[in-house]
């Protein structure tokens, strides 16, 4: 294939680090939005329903009374709310598990040393089993904050040329 020039300029989507990452991860957001609106949205309507179950008992509202009945009413509601705090914090935790389960997938497939030490995690010890190895931790600083450096530095003096 023949070689051909490119735009001269970029697109307003490639504009900026934070333009750029939005585009890389705009799906993985919005998936997520819409599967907590979904999963927000079945437990609204459950919710809804859960105060009806012992106001529309006639027989509890006659063996306990209307007091005891709406007692225990807003200690199902309570209860509830509750549930539902701890299994959407369960699902704010999964993209979090996910990259830490991929750190220990290595040593579940009884990778070698060197596949672990592609990542600054291979280097690093494990800390509550170990003592901080504070060299190979300076080192990692010092490493990632001349990447970062030199990363903005050839960021800022990219050929684009802006509108």
């Amino acid at each position: 294939l023949a070689t051909r020039p490119g735009r001269r300029t970029a697109s307003a989507a490639l504009r900026g680090p934070w333009t750029l990452l939005w585009r890389r991860h705009y799906r993985v957001l919005l998936g997520w939005l819409l599967g907590i609106a979904i999963l927000g949205a079945a437990y609204g309507t459950v919710f809804n329903t859960i105060g009806d179950i012992l106001k529309t008992n006639t027989t509890l509202q006659q063996v306990f009374g209307p007091a005891m009945v709406h007692a225990a009413n807003h200690r199902l509601l309570v209860n509830f709310t509750a549930l539902l705090t701890v299994i959407l914090s369960a699902v704010a935790i999964i993209p979090g598990l996910q990259l830490v389960l991929s750190q220990y997938l290595g040593g579940l497939l009884d990778l070698p040393q060197w596949v672990h030490r592609l990542t600054p995690f291979g280097w690093m010890p494990a800390v509550p089993e170990h003592a901080v190895d504070w060299h190979v931790f300076g080192t990692l600083s010092v490493l990632a904050l001349v990447s970062v450096l030199v990363g903005w530095w050839r960021y800022t003096r990219r050929d684009l040329q802006l509108r």
